[in-house]
């Protein structure tokens, strides 16, 4: 494919693309109609006036273009310039509040420079780049940064494309930039990642980008296994609004047929993105940027819900967008993935009814519970909604499909907070779903990962009768695992503005581990109100000893009390009756496991169960 090569190459595409959908211009026909008299005057003064909405060079007025698209472009500015006012009031500090084009599609060169100003505030910028996905270098992500004195990668897979560089720079290897032409696969991505490391002399990438209509979220996550850059900035799939997860599955021989089937969507991102915070969303709703956990110091971070864009290709010249295929369907049916929904009425004393889905596998128990009863552990539910009040910030570890994340939803109110970690997959989506039905619900914060003493990747062992009953420990049985990563509460709280004030947790014998993750916060004062498991089997299976657990709460000030479905009543957990429990459970796999409730000594809200206590 031969390139003619122009200073308006992009405008005339936006123009022609513009002028020939009918259905754009009856969109901006209407915005113009709406913006009244002071559009109409906007109209006559554009021949006057620079089109800004992309940053056209300066100087080029009107008249060098169609008549015909004056009216137009001066619209899309306008509409351009409305949403960054409206963002700017609804989320003050969002950085696609800063957006402006050079080089790149719509506004991201605007949105990367204030980040990197941001990051810079709190490390020093190696001054790098790698963007997989360059294309022809005149439009895409890095070409500004490459202006601004960065030393830079590209890659692409289209030999035209790279051919057309070389010829317009003189060659493919510079002192600040290199290009490469590589079609990106799982197999390649290390050599491809290891020689831009190489070349730009640090792995210590400031910032990386990739978009190759694809396979993108799993080649970001193989890549966040080889280097962690500062910023990363990766295309999602806008058509799918948050909480929808796709992700495409992996194919090497990948080719986007420019249709809906391509990439992951922005929830997949945010769940899947391990030790990255979403920080903006550019107003065309393509690209998400992702900035690393330990440098988001400097930036207010919002909810997917609120920074999620809806697609506006039309911003960057793509006013047909993206047909509709049965890709994913196909995907998703030949898989058997989809599961319809099993919706129980469950029934809470004190709250209103709600639907709540339940597994159609088997569950023996929880699900199987729901089902039969309507409800699940009844006393220690009882218990945790009197203890939850409005505006609390609850953190529930060992999420399942969701029971006690719902009832803190409905407790806490939209000026609450929600954290809940549950690693396995069947789970995570049934607690997804419950959680989107409640309606006037807190920031809600929902992460597929597991807790623990020290990030990393762990396996789950995963029961295929009991979906409770997934364990990080390897119990000698024939199970089934997956790999999970897994989190401290110390990394994970550390960005909070304020402390959960109530953690429930369930995590088959993690309880200690989660602990001992959470030392230093803990040594800075925290106390929050423990509902938890105490299981000896599992807790020494993880590797702790169960007395230690209990001892610890102790020496941090906690008045202990055992929550019995089979006696409601709290009853005082002292020594004694701990090392009975202890000598006669340790090795008792099954119901050999007590709740604990754990309220700090002098707590005021004792008094909301002092009634249930013997």
């Amino acid at each position: 494919m031969r390139y003619k090569f122009t200073p308006f190459r992009q405008i005339e595409n936006i123009y022609s693309s513009i002028i020939n959908s009918a259905s754009t211009l009856a969109r901006i026909n209407k915005f113009l109609e709406e913006r009244g008299s002071e559009e109409a005057k906007e109209r006559q003064d554009s021949s006057k006036r620079n089109f800004d909405l992309l940053s056209i060079p300066q100087g080029l007025a009107f008249a060098e273009v169609a008549p015909t698209g004056q009216s137009q472009a001066s619209a899309l500015r306008r509409e351009f310039e409305i949403l960054k006012s409206e963002l700017t009031v609804a989320m003050p500090g969002n950085p696609a509040a800063y957006g402006w084009k050079t080089y790149s599609q719509c506004d991201e060169d605007g949105i990367i420079r204030e980040c990197l100003n941001r990051i810079s505030q709190s490390t020093v910028l190696s001054r790098t780049f790698i963007e997989i996905g360059c294309a022809d270098g005149l439009e895409n992500n890095t070409h500004q940064l490459a202006l601004d004195g960065f030393a830079g990668y590209w890659v692409d897979g289209d030999s035209a494309k790279i051919r057309f560089v070389e010829e317009q720079l003189g060659g493919a290897v510079f002192p600040g930039l290199r290009v490469q032409e590589a079609f990106v696969t799982l197999s390649s991505m290390p050599s491809i990642v290891k020689n831009a490391c190489s070349f730009l002399g640090t792995e210590d990438i400031d910032f990386f980008s990739l978009d190759v209509d694809g396979n993108d979220a799993h080649l970001v996550r193989e890549t966040l296994g080889l280097i962690r850059p500062k910023l990363l900035c990766v295309e999602y799939n806008a058509k799918f609004r948050p909480p929808t997860r796709t992700e495409m599955d992996y194919a090497d021989s990948h080719r986007w047929s420019g249709d809906d089937y391509f990439g992951a969507s922005l929830q997949t991102w945010v769940d899947t993105l391990d030790g990255y915070c979403l920080v903006a969303c550019n107003l065309s709703g393509a690209n998400a940027f992702f900035v690393r956990s330990d440098l988001a110091g400097a930036f207010r971070l919002f909810t997917i819900a609120q920074l999620y864009q809806p697609p506006r290709y039309w911003l960057a010249g793509n006013v047909e967008g993206h047909p509709a295929s049965l890709r994913w369907l196909r995907q998703v049916v030949r898989e058997n993935r989809i599961e319809r929904p099993w919706l129980i009425e469950a029934e809470v004393r004190g709250l209103p009814t709600f639907d709540f889905e339940i597994h159609r596998r088997t569950d023996q128990y929880i699900s199987e519970n729901l089902a039969r009863n309507s409800i699940w552990e009844p006393f220690e539910t009882e218990v945790f909604c009197r203890l939850c009040q409005s505006g609390d910030f609850v953190l529930d570890i060992g999420g399942n499909i969701g029971w006690y994340s719902v009832l803190a939803s409905k407790l806490v109110g939209p000026i609450g907070r929600l954290l809940t970690f549950e690693p396995d997959p069947a789970n995570f989506a049934l607690l997804s779903r419950n959680v989107a039905r409640c309606g006037d619900r807190p920031t809600t914060d929902l992460r597929q990962e597991a807790v623990g003493e020290t990030p990393s990747k762990v396996k789950l062992f995963r029961s295929s009768t009991n979906l409770g009953d997934h364990r990080l420990f390897d119990d000698g049985t024939e199970r089934g695992s997956i790999e999970v990563p897994l989190q401290t509460l110390d990394s994970m709280l550390v960005g909070e503005a304020r402390w959960p004030d109530i953690v429930k947790s369930d995590t088959q014998g993690s309880e200690a581990r989660i602990l001992r993750g959470a030392r230093a916060t803990l040594s800075r004062g925290w106390r929050p109100i423990f509902l938890l498991e105490f299981w000896p089997f599992g807790l020494t299976g993880s590797g702790s000893d169960p007395l230690a657990l209990w001892t610890e709460l102790l020496a941090l000030g906690y008045k202990m009390y055992e929550v019995s479905e089979a006696n409601p009543r709290l009853t005082t957990l002292a020594e004694s009756r701990m090392m009975m429990r202890l000598s006669t459970d340790i090795t008792v796999e099954s119901g050999g496991f007590i709740n604990i409730l754990a309220i700090p000594e002098g707590s005021s809200r004792r008094a909301l169960i002092g009634d249930l206590i013997d």
